[in-house]
């Protein structure tokens, strides 16, 4: 079971006892996650265009950089499309599939 809060990730058993020290997890937004097939976590890194694989120890093994449109703003010059995720699920293959919020795009992983 993977447990999430504002701050950390954890990976806690059935009763809810910790497997292991939490992760720090200011930097990702823990609003969507996708838990994996091999057990990993896909989670999206905060402001940015990237998702990040967590293992089952707390470590980003991977980031995966997703491209995005670029969108006139009300002023200014035209800025790369920024949002939170609509969805993030996972595939029996460990691909994950995700949206943004706002944007009709649906994006494969792997």
């Amino acid at each position: 079971m993977i447990a999430l809060g504002g701050s950390a990730l954890s990976v806690v058993d059935e009763n809810w006892k910790p497997l292991r020290p939490p992760s720090i997890a200011d930097q990702y937004d823990v609003r969507r996650i996708a838990l994996r097939a091999d057990d990993s976590v896909a989670i999206r890194v905060n402001a940015s265009h990237e998702l990040a694989i967590v293992d089952l120890r707390g470590r980003e093994v991977t980031r995966i950089e997703y491209a995005v449109p670029i969108v006139p703003l009300s002023t200014g010059a035209p800025q790369p499309y920024n949002s939170p995720l609509a969805y993030l699920v996972a595939a029996p293959d460990n691909s994950v599939w995700f949206s943004l919020i706002g944007r009709p795009e649906i994006y494969q992983a792997r």
